[in-house]
C-alpha cells in the first residue's frame, strides 16, 4: 500500500480574508448591533512567544436604525486595545467601497488607526470585503498596512496503494511513507492489534477502532505497520480525535495510519489538514468497499 500525495494547479484566486497479509506503503459578518469583547489568555495554537498573548476584539458596525450604520461601536473597539497596551492591531474591517465625497483616508475610523499608529502600535488592516472580485481594495490610509488573504486552486489528492495495484482516493496532506513506491508495509485492522490480556479493551470502540489509546496495541503487531481505524461513535460524538490517532501512531511508531469510514455511521467530513505522520482519510464509504 502507498499513499500518493501530489498537489495541481499553479494559479491561485484571490479571496479576502494522515490468507496472506496485506502490504502497502504510504506516498504521498457580517454587521453586528453592538461591539462584543473577547480575551483569550491562553490554549494559543502554534508556536508562539512564551511570554504572548492573543486579544481578540469582536467589533461590528452600530446600527443606529433606519438602515443607518456608523463606525463609532469600532472605534471604540480601537480606544480599548490602545488603552490595553497592546502591539499590533490586526484588523479584519474595513469599508465595502470607497467614499463618495472627501479624502478616502480621513472617516472617522481611518483616524482612529492614525491615532493608534501614532501611540505606538503596528496597525494590519484587511486590504477589502469584497471577495475575489477585481480592484476591491479599500485599505488607503498609508499609516497602516493593508494584506491581502488569497484562495487557492490546488488540490491535495492523496491515494492508499494495496499490494494488488488498487488505489483508494482520499484525504489528507502529509509525507510519503518510508520507501515512497518502493517498499510496501503490513496493513493492520486496528481491532486485530489491540493486546489479548485486556479485556476492558474490547467493548471500547475508541480503544480497539478509533486508536485512540496507544496502551490499548500490541507494539510489536502494530510498529512499521499502516494502521487502519474505524470512524466510529467517539468521532460521532466529539470524544475521539484525529490529534489522539496521530499521538497514537507517533508514540507506537506507525508506518501510517488510514482513518476510513464506517457502514454503521456513513460518510464523514474530512478536512486536509496537514499530518505529522504519513496518513489519509477515506470519509466515504463506497471507497472503502475494496
Amino acid at each position: 500500500m502507498r499513499f500518493n500525495f501530489k498537489k495541481t494547479g499553479n494559479t491561485f484566486s484571490g479571496e479576502p480574508n494522515p490468507g496472506p497479509v496485506p502490504h502497502g506503503e504510504i506516498g504521498g459578518e457580517g454587521e453586528w448591533d453592538r461591539a462584543v469583547r473577547t480575551e483569550t489568555e491562553s490554549g494559543i495554537p502554534g508556536p508562539v512567544s512564551p511570554r504572548g498573548h492573543l486579544y481578540g476584539n469582536s467589533c461590528g458596525w452600530l446600527d443606529i436604525g433606519g438602515g443607518t450604520k456608523i463606525d463609532l461601536s469600532n472605534v471604540w473597539c480601537l480606544l480599548e486595545a490602545v488603552i490595553d497596551g497592546v502591539d499590533i492591531l490586526a484588523l479584519s474591517v474595513g469599508p465595502n467601497e470607497p467614499s463618495d465625497v472627501g479624502f478616502t483616508f480621513l472617516s472617522i475610523y481611518d483616524i482612529a488607526i492614525l491615532s493608534a499608529t501614532r501611540a505606538g502600535i503596528l496597525v494590519v488592516q484587511a486590504a477589502g470585503n469584497n471577495g475575489p472580485a477585481r480592484a476591491t481594495v479599500v485599505s488607503y490610509s498609508p499609516w497602516a498596512i493593508g494584506v491581502a488573504a488569497s484562495g487557492t486552486d490546488r488540490v491535495y489528492s492523496t491515494s492508499l496503494l494495496l499490494g494488488n495495484g488498487q488505489k483508494v482516493g482520499g484525504v489528507g496532506m502529509s509525507g510519503p511513507s518510508l520507501g515512497s513506491e518502493f517498499f510496501l508495509h503490513k496493513l493492520v485492522l486496528a481491532k486485530d492489534a489491540t493486546k489479548q490480556n485486556e479485556t476492558n479493551y474490547n467493548d471500547i470502540p475508541s480503544y480497539i477502532e478509533e486508536c485512540q489509546h496507544p496502551e490499548a496495541f500490541d507494539p510489536n503487531i502494530v510498529q512499521n505497520s499502516i494502521v487502519l481505524c474505524s470512524f466510529s461513535q467517539g468521532f460521532l460524538n466529539g470524544t475521539s480525535s484525529l490529534a489522539a490517532i496521530i499521538h497514537t501512531a507517533k508514540q507506537l511508531k506507525f508506518m501510517g495510519f488510514v482513518l476510513i469510514a464506517n457502514p454503521n455511521y456513513g460518510d464523514f467530513i474530512a478536512e486536509p489538514i496537514p499530518f505529522r505522520v504519513p496518513g489519509i482519510l477515506v470519509p466515504s464509504v463506497s471507497d472503502t468497499q475494496v
